[in-house]
């Protein structure tokens, strides 16, 4: 007896091709990987085995040319206006008196005033611009005699001359070539609150 094969059973190469060419499609949707590349490869093998010939892929390249522009915009906006100089505050500062007549060529008339007793201002520290006028220091108090005409006192017992560097410390602006006097107790608070400041700087 022997074996009989149908029509039907016989696989032409067009048939072989179709399923490797299905089989393909179906590794070239998988990831790339040793696995897609192992089943493309088994497959090419399988067409060389009953001599289909391998498809090379066609490579097409592709040279485009693609133009870069940068562009660059500045705004120019005018300058602020300058601000104004910073101007000194003077705290205790007096208006001057009108000044007292001239001494006349037939007699000659004193130009002091009578000192104004400034004891009991009620500020805690005055300035004197020494372009105006002198500040003496005397074992009662101090005196200022202005250029003039006014004379004033601040008594001992409750004023001192402080230097204008320690007045600056202070946080007071004092301006160059001028005279401080502060209030004793003024003066030794400011003191002690800068060496508690210093003492905290130290640590």
């Amino acid at each position: 007896m022997r074996p009989t094969i149908r029509g039907s059973d016989v696989f032409v190469k067009e048939d072989l091709r179709a399923i490797i060419d299905s089989l393909d499609i179906a590794a070239r949707h998988q990831p790339s990987g040793c696995w897609r590349d192992g089943w493309l490869a088994a497959t090419n093998a399988v067409r060389t085995a009953i001599g289909i010939d391998v498809e090379q892929l066609e490579i097409v390249t592709v040279h485009e040319i693609t133009e870069y522009r940068h562009e660059r915009i500045e705004q120019r906006r005018p300058a602020p206006p300058a601000e104004p100089a910073p101007r000194f505050v003077i705290r205790g500062e007096r208006e001057a008196w009108p000044a007292p007549a001239q001494p006349s060529t037939t007699s000659i008339q004193s130009t002091m005033a009578t000192p104004a007793n400034m004891t009991g201002d009620d500020v805690n520290i005055t300035l004197f611009n020494t372009e105006t006028g002198r500040l003496v220091a005397r074992e009662v108090g101090y005196g200022w005699i202005g250029n003039d005409g006014y004379t004033a006192f601040w008594n001992a017992s409750d004023w001192q001359q402080v230097h204008a560097d320690e007045a600056r410390a202070m946080g007071h602006l004092v301006p160059d070539n001028w005279l401080v006097l502060m209030r004793h107790a003024y003066a030794n608070s400011m003191r002690r609150q800068l060496a508690a400041t210093n003492r905290r700087l130290l640590r």
